[in-house]
C-alpha cells in the first residue's frame, strides 16, 4: 500500500511518464510510472525485483477532454517526405538498402525524406499513419535514428498472432518478410512503453528478441509482460543483431516460431 500512496503522490497528467529509484528495492532510477486513461502502469526494471502492476484512476473530465483532443489530432507526414515509388526506381540508396538486409522492396512500404537523405518507415495505427521513423542513409546523417512525430506508438509490420519484438524497424521488417504469419515489432530502442499495448493487446504470443548486448533487459520485457497480458511470453537469445540475418539465429527462431504455433 505505501507503493501505491507513493504513485499517486506523483500527481501524473494524462500520457505523462516518471521515472526515478524504486521505492521497494531503493534501485537508483529504475522505477517508471506512466499514466493512461483509467489506471497508472508501474514497473521496476532492477534485476530482482518484481515490482510491477496497474491501479485504477478516477478518469477526470480534464483527462477525457485531453483524450479527446490526442485523437483529433493527426500526424502529418513533412513535405519533403514522399512514397518511395519511383524514387526506388535505379536509386543507388533503395538498392544498397534492400542489398544489405535482403528486404524486396515491394515487401515493404518506404517513403525518402528528400531533405536529411533518409529511408522512412510509417508508423501505422488504426489504418492511418500516425508517425514515422527515419534512418539515416549514410554515415554523414545523425542522428542515425529520427522520429518525426510524437505518438508514442512502435513500428509494425507483418500479420499474425505471433509478435517476434526487436530494437529497430530494420529487424522488423527482417522478421515480417522472413517468417510466415509473424509481426515484426520495433521498440525503438530497449524499452516496452505503455503505448505499446494497444498495438499488442490481440496476438497470443510475443517472443522478445533484442541484440545480445540488450539480453538481460529481453528477461525484464518479458517479466513485465507476464504481467499485464494474456499472451504465451519467450524471451530468445539471439548470436546477434536479427536485420543482418545470422544463419544460425534465422534457423533458431523458426524453430521457436514453430513450436509456439502447434
Amino acid at each position: 500500500m505505501e507503493v501505491i500512496k507513493h504513485i499517486n503522490q506523483l500527481d501524473l497528467q494524462l500520457d505523462e511518464s516518471y521515472r526515478g529509484d524504486c521505492p521497494a528495492c531503493n534501485g537508483r532510477n529504475t522505477f517508471t510510472v506512466t499514466k493512461q486513461i483509467g489506471n497508472l502502469l508501474y514497473n521496476c526494471y532492477k534485476a530482482g525485483c518484481f515490482l510491477s502492476g496497474v491501479t485504477k484512476q478516477t478518469i477526470s473530465i480534464q483527462d477525457l477532454q485531453k483524450e479527446r483532443k490526442n485523437t483529433k489530432k493527426d500526424f502529418e507526414m513533412p513535405s519533403y517526405i514522399l512514397p518511395a515509388g519511383d524514387i526506388t526506381k535505379n536509386s543507388p540508396t533503395f538498392y544498397k538498402f534492400s542489398s544489405a538486409y535482403g528486404i524486396d522492396l515491394d515487401d515493404i512500404k518506404l517513403y525518402y525524406d528528400l531533405k536529411e537523405q533518409r529511408i522512412v518507415f510509417p508508423i501505422i495505427y488504426e489504418y492511418r499513419i500516425v508517425d514515422a521513423i527515419g534512418r539515416a542513409s549514410h554515415p554523414k546523417v545523425q542522428p542515425k535514428w529520427r522520429r518525426y512525430g510524437a505518438s508514442g506508438y512502435g513500428y509494425k509490420m507483418g500479420s499474425g498472432n505471433v509478435v517476434v519484438l526487436v530494437e529497430d524497424c530494420i529487424s522488423a521488417a527482417v522478421v515480417a518478410t522472413t517468417f510466415d504469419n509473424c509481426i515484426g515489432f520495433a521498440l525503438l530502442g530497449t524499452n516496452f512503453l505503455a503505448s505499446y499495448h494497444k498495438q499488442l493487446n490481440d496476438v497470443s504470443t510475443i517472443i522478445v528478441a533484442l541484440d545480445p548486448d540488450a539480453s538481460n533487459k529481453s528477461l525484464d520485457i518479458k517479466r513485465e509482460l507476464c504481467s499485464h497480458t494474456n499472451a504465451e511470453i519467450f524471451a530468445f537469445r539471439l548470436e546477434d543483431d536479427l536485420k543482418y540475418r545470422k544463419k544460425y539465429d534465422i534457423t533458431r527462431l523458426q524453430e521457436k516460431i514453430n513450436n509456439v504455433k502447434q
